[in-house]
C-alpha cells in the first residue's frame, strides 16, 4: 500500500504544472495592464473582460502544447476538435446573447429598474472606491454572492437548466472555461440586485469581472495539487471535484472557503488517497452531466436542459395523477420537480469520488477528426475565430459602435452554428451553408468591418488576404471531398 503522500500527487508532468500555473499568474497580471492601460469601456472603466482573451488564446495554446509533450496526459485533458470547437461556441453565444440582453436592457428596464437604478435612488451607503480595503471588501461580498448563485444553479432544477451548458462537456481543459450558458447571465443579474443597495455598480462588475477571469485557469488537469494555496483558495483540484457528474460540490468562484464553511467541499486528494489511486494516468474524475448532451449544435446544448427539465415536470404530474392525487397535488409534485436540481440530495451530503469501473465511461460522446481534411478544416476554423476576436479587441480599444461588436459576434454565431452543423453531420444543410458564408464573409461582411474600425490600410490589406485564404481553402476542401460528411 502507497502512501498517502506518494498517492495523492502526479509523479510526472510536475514541470508543467508549474509552468502552466506560472504562465496563468503571469496572464493576470498582463490582463489587469492591459485593461487599464488600452481597454476602456465608453464610461472609462477597465475592460477586463476583453483584455483577457488574447491571454486565454495563448494559454490554451499552451495547454495544448504541454498536454503534447507530458506521457500519457489524462483523455479528458486533451484537446479534441469537436469538444473544443463546442466550448468557443458556447462562449460565443453567451457573449452574443449578453449584447443584445444588455440593449435591451439600457433602453427598456435600466430607465426604471436594475443594479445601477436602484443604487443611485435607494443606495444606503457611501463605498470610498479609493480605498483598496473596500475594494477587497467587495470583492469578498461578490465571491459570496457567487457562491450562493453556483449553488442553486445545481440545487434547483429550473436554475441547472442554464448552468448544465458549463458542464456538459466530458473534456476537462482551459477551453472547457469558455463553454458557458447564455441564462446564467440572467440569474446573476437578478441575485445581485440586493447589493445594489450597498455597494456602486462600477465597483460591482469590476469586481465581477475579476471573479470570472480568476475562474478561468482553474479548468485544467495539468496543475496538480497548489500546498497551503489550497486552503483558502479555489484550485484546479478543487474545481475538477466540482466537475464530476456524480458530485455537486465545491462551488466557490475564488476562495473555497465558503465550501469549508457551509458544508459542501470534498477535497480531490482525500479520496485519491483512500482508494490508492494512481492519478499519473487518469484522473479520478468522471467528467460531464449524468445525461450526455449527443449534439455539437450550439441552440440544442443551450435549451436540452431546459427540454429534460420540462420533461421532468411532466413525468411528475403524470405519475402524481396515476396515483389518484387530486389537481393542487400534481401541480404541487410538478413544482417540485422543477425545484429540485441534481445536487438538490447531495450537496449536503457526504460524497465519495469513486474510482470508475472502465476508461469507457469517460468519454461517452464522441466525435473523431478521422481525416487530414477534417483536422485541417477545424483548425483553420480556430484560426478563423482568432482573427475575429483580434479585430473584436481592435474595435473595444478605437471605441467603434456597439452596433458594429453586436454585428460581429451574430457572426461568430453564425460560424459557429454552420460549423456545428458540420460536426453533427447535417450534411444537406453545411453543404450550402459553408459556400454562401465564405461569399458573404469575404464580400460584404469583412469589408464593411475593416471600413468601420478605421485602421491603416495595409492593416486592412493583412486581414482581408488572411480571412479570404481561410474560406478559400475551406471551399478547396469542399470540393475535393476532403471533408468526412
Amino acid at each position: 500500500m502507497a502512501s498517502q503522500d506518494s498517492v495523492g500527487v502526479k509523479k510526472k508532468g510536475v514541470w508543467a504544472s508549474w509552468l502552466l500555473f506560472s504562465a496563468c499568474v503571469a496572464s493576470g497580471f498582463g490582463t489587469y495592464y492591459v485593461a487599464n492601460n488600452f481597454m476602456k469601456t465608453k464610461d472609462g472603466e477597465p475592460n477586463y473582460i476583453a483584455s483577457a482573451l488574447p491571454f486565454f488564446n495563448l494559454l490554451m495554446l499552451l495547454e495544448w502544447i504541454l498536454l503534447r509533450l507530458v506521457k500519457d496526459p489524462p483523455m479528458a485533458s486533451k484537446y479534441n476538435f469537436a469538444d473544443t470547437w463546442g466550448s468557443l461556441g458556447a462562449g460565443e453565444s453567451q457573449r452574443v446573447f449578453i449584447s443584445f440582453s444588455a440593449v435591451t436592457f439600457e433602453r427598456v428596464i435600466a430607465p426604471y429598474f436594475g443594479y445601477v437604478w436602484l443604487n443611485k435612488h435607494l443606495g444606503v451607503t457611501k463605498v470610498d472606491d479609493t480605498n483598496p480595503v473596500m475594494w477587497a471588501l467587495v470583492l469578498l461580498v461578490v465571491d459570496f454572492e457567487y457562491y450562493w448563485m453556483h449553488r442553486l444553479g445545481h440545487t434547483v432544477s429550473i436554475f441547472w437548466a442554464g448552468h448544465q451548458v458549463h458542464h456538459s462537456s466530458e473534456h476537462y481543459n482551459l477551453g472547457t472555461a469558455l463553454r458557458q450558458s447564455w441564462w446564467q447571465y440572467l440569474t446573476g443579474a437578478l441575485l445581485e440586485l440586493p447589493f445594489a443597495f450597498f455597494v456602486p455598480p462600477h465597483m460591482w462588475f469590476i469586481c465581477s469581472s475579476w471573479n470570472t477571469l480568476y475562474q478561468f485557469w482553474v479548468h485544467t488537469c495539468l496543475i496538480d495539487r497548489l500546498g497551503p494555496i489550497e486552503w483558502i483558495f479555489s484550485t484546479p483540484s478543487h474545481h475538477r471535484v466540482h466537475h464530476d457528474r456524480r458530485v455537486h460540490k465545491n462551488y466557490g468562484g475564488i476562495l473555497i472557503i465558503w465550501d469549508r464553511i457551509f458544508g459542501t467541499f470534498v477535497d480531490e486528494y482525500d479520496n485519491v488517497c483512500e482508494f490508492n489511486y494512481s492519478r499519473d494516468n487518469e484522473e479520478i474524475i468522471l467528467y460531464g452531466i449524468t445525461d450526455a448532451v449527443d449534439t455539437w449544435t450550439e441552440p440544442i446544448i443551450q435549451f436540452t436542459g431546459f427540454r429534460q427539465a420540462l420533461r421532468k415536470v411532466i413525468r411528475s404530474f403524470h405519475r402524481s395523477r396515476k396515483n389518484g392525487d387530486s389537481l393542487i397535488k400534481c401541480i404541487g409534485a410538478a413544482f417540485w420537480a422543477l425545484r429540485v436540481g441534481p445536487g438538490y440530495a447531495t450537496t449536503l451530503k457526504p460524497r465519495k469520488l469513486k474510482p470508475p469501473m472502465n476508461d469507457e465511461t469517460r468519454l461517452r460522446f464522441r466525435r473523431p477528426v478521422s481525416t487530414f481534411g477534417d483536422s485541417l478544416f477545424m483548425f483553420l476554423q480556430i484560426a478563423e475565430n482568432f482573427v475575429l476576436t483580434t479585430l473584436c479587441i481592435v474595435g473595444v480599444v478605437l471605441g467603434v459602435d456597439a452596433g458594429v461588436i453586436v454585428l460581429v459576434s451574430l457572426w461568430f454565431y453564425f460560424n459557429t452554428l454552420t460549423t456545428s452543423m458540420y460536426l453533427d453531420k447535417q450534411t444537406k444543410i453545411f453543404h450550402y451553408l459553408l459556400p454562401i458564408r465564405s461569399i458573404v464573409g469575404v464580400v460584404v461582411f469583412l469589408p464593411f468591418l475593416l471600413s468601420s474600425l478605421s485602421i491603416p490600410q495595409q492593416a486592412q490589406q493583412y486581414f482581408y488576404s488572411i480571412y479570404s485564404g481561410l474560406h478559400v481553402i475551406y471551399l478547396i476542401l469542399q470540393c475535393t471531398h476532403s471533408l468526412s460528411y
